[in-house]
Parts: structure tokens; C-alpha cells; sequence
């Protein structure tokens, strides 16, 4: 895939993420960027999922507001979508697994952020108390996925099909 084709994508993609974050804004970290990212980590690769994810993290936060947890949260979806490079297409009880984990991981390397302000002594009871936050978002990639994935993944493909490999 040339790099206009490779760019194009990561554009359409962030817009639709970003979108879809901004709809579901009111359910708290519902948000299916998380899922896109993933997909696009597990069809086109780590390198691509890894792009996607800093784009994605970077351009939201330039929309919703950037403070000092914005660092961690590009950090946080690029891993995510590094990642999910390494998935296999074609296990679904790894992707569901995977989904689920990626949410918990998101959550915890976000929740750095709060280092700034706590001791570490005690970050890891601010933590705990908003886990369920993490289950909302693992909840939410749950129900993403299961829609999202035969549509994406035929997308994906017909796109791939057209363009060449990332």
C-alpha cells in the first residue's frame, strides 16, 4: 500500500474513532476507538495498529482536551494497537481475550498520570477505586467487537484487496 493509500486510511479511520468517541462521550470510557485500533492491528499489522493508535490518542485529545494525562493515554493506544499486530486474525477467543486485556491495559498505563499528583503509596488504592471504569471499557470493546468486527474485517479486506498490504 503506497503511502497516500496508508495515510487516507489512518485519516478515515481516526475521523471515525474520534466520532464514535465523541457520540458515546456520555457513557463513561465507552468508546470504540479502542476496537479500531485493533482490528487495524490485527488486518494490517503492528506497525499500522501502533500509527493508528498515536493518531487516534493525539488528534482526540486536540478535540476533547489535552492535559498531562494525554502522553499516557498515546502511549497507552499505541501499545494497544502494537499489540494487537501480533493477534491472530482467525482466533476469536484471542481477540475477545485481547479486547478485554487491552482495556485494563489502557486504563492502567492512563492512570500513570495520576503519579503527578499522588504519592506512589497511594495509587494504587486510586487505582483500584476506579477500576470498574476499566470494566466499562472492557464491557464496551466487548460489545464493539462482536458488531463491529464481520463489518470491519470485510471493509478492511475489500480495501486491501484494492490497495495492496500495509
Amino acid at each position: 500500500m503506497n503511502k497516500t493509500r496508508k495515510i487516507t486510511l489512518i485519516g478515515i479511520l481516526t475521523a471515525v474513532a474520534i466520532v464514535g468517541r465523541l457520540a458515546l462521550q456520555g457513557i463513561p470510557n465507552v468508546q470504540p476507538a479502542t476496537i479500531i485500533i485493533i482490528l487495524t492491528g490485527v488486518v494490517f499489522g503492528r506497525s499500522m495498529g501502533a500509527t493508528l493508535g498515536f493518531v487516534i490518542a493525539t488528534v482526540s485529545g486536540l478535540i476533547t482536551g489535552i492535559g498531562i494525562w494525554t502522553p499516557f493515554q498515546v502511549i497507552a493506544w499505541t501499545l494497544v494497537g502494537f499489540i494487537s499486530g501480533y493477534v491472530p486474525r482467525n482466533r476469536k477467543s484471542m481477540l475477545f481475550a485481547w479486547s478485554i486485556m487491552s482495556a485494563f491495559v489502557y486504563g492502567f498505563i492512563s492512570s500513570l498520570s495520576m503519579l503527578f499528583f499522588i504519592p506512589l503509596s497511594g495509587f494504587f488504592t486510586a487505582y483500584m477505586a476506579g477500576i470498574y471504569f476499566d470494566a466499562y471499557h472492557a464491557i464496551g470493546n466487548i460489545i464493539f467487537l462482536s458488531v463491529a468486527t464481520p463489518i470491519l474485517f470485510k471493509i478492511f479486506d475489500s480495501y486491501k484487496d484494492k490497495c495492496g498490504t500495509a
